[in-house]
């Protein structure tokens, strides 16, 4: 039980460095699927959301609004797949914490920045600000 296994180099001659990637390929593919699906159905309500309102109204969203409200599902799904694979491959790389952690963690950045990005626009929004 107290015995470490020597783990075998890999064609590029670093240990392991191979070990946990054909999971995380299988968890990305997954986020692609689930995340356009999710993507596909959140660009109608965003969409419908951003267009003017009955006489009254005093949301944000009612006073004009900001047309790019409508494709931040499809941003979030663009910031989530470009997060997953940058983090995957800076934590296979850098060893934070004193070791190497599975690319897998990369997936969990990815999803918490497909639910960040409309929070974050929809706060900087309420806020004021619209863009340059």
């Amino acid at each position: 039980m107290g015995r470490t296994r020597r783990q075998q180099p890999t064609v590029s001659g670093r240990p392991g460095f191979a070990r946990g990637w054909g999971m995380f390929w299988i968890g990305w593919s997954i986020l692609l699927v689930g995340g356009a699906a999710c993507t596909y159905v959140l660009l109608l309500p965003f969409g419908m959301a951003s267009d003017g309102c009955h006489q009254g109204s005093t949301g944000y969203l009612c006073h004009g609004g900001d047309p790019l409200f409508a494709i931040l599902p499809a941003v979030g799904f663009a910031a989530a797949l470009g997060c997953s694979l940058l983090s995957a491959g800076l934590l296979a790389i850098v060893r934070p914490f004193g070791r190497r952690l599975a690319p897998s963690w990369g997936l969990v950045v990815g999803t918490a920045a497909w639910l960040l990005v409309p929070l974050a626009v929809w706060e900087l929004a309420e806020i004021g600000y619209h863009g340059p």
